[in-house]
């Protein structure tokens, strides 16, 4: 079943990036608000000045928004992998994925605190939590009992009448048409 809802995890990480990850305030009032995506990738900013006119302000690709969503791609094709390497490589690429993102709260609170000298404040929206909760619901997903059944024969079982899948050793229950970890047709 873990097989199944690790692919979904990191596919919605993914669509995450698309809602609003940061709010800039200034002197208490919303200045701009980014999208993963347009942290990841830079953006233009338009704003007015005190003439009237608006001044576009191009910002830089935050690399560490440009990495998280790497590692999104990545994991979600590594979940899609069988086997013990792409368990592990999803788990190894949740865990970079909090630390990215945690890198990049810490270096745009940095920045705006530098750079507004005190008069900007950055706010972290929807986007960035819940992809933030996604990558770490990653690194847990395997370790959630009743998600992983067991895969290897119990000695006997045969015996009992219990079927296992011939791919990869899980038990198989009555009416299953296919196995639940890898998809094997039930003989």
């Amino acid at each position: 079943m873990a097989k199944r809802i690790l692919p979904a995890v990191f596919a919605f990480a993914i669509v995450c990036f698309f809602f609003p990850w940061l709010t800039v305030n200034c002197a208490g009032s919303e200045f701009v608000t980014l999208s993963g995506v347009q942290l990841a990738t830079g953006t233009t900013i338009e704003s007015p000045s005190l003439m009237g006119e608006t001044e576009s302000d191009r910002t830089d690709p935050e690399i560490l928004a440009a990495v998280a969503i790497f590692l999104g791609v990545i994991g979600l094709v590594l979940s899609l992998v069988k086997g013990r390497s792409g368990n592990v490589g999803a788990l190894i690429t949740g865990i970079l994925g909090v630390l990215a993102l945690l890198g990049l709260s810490a270096k745009i609170n940095s920045d705006i605190a530098r750079e507004g000298e005190g008069m900007l404040q950055a706010e972290f929206r929807f986007g960035y939590f819940m992809t933030l909760l996604l990558f770490a619901a990653a690194t847990v997903v395997k370790f959630i009992p009743g998600l992983n059944e067991e895969r290897t024969a119990v000695p006997g079982a045969q015996s009992s009448g219990d079927q296992f899948c011939t791919q990869c050793g899980l038990r198989i229950l009555k009416g299953d048409q296919f196995c639940k970890n890898c998809g094997t047709k039930v003989i």
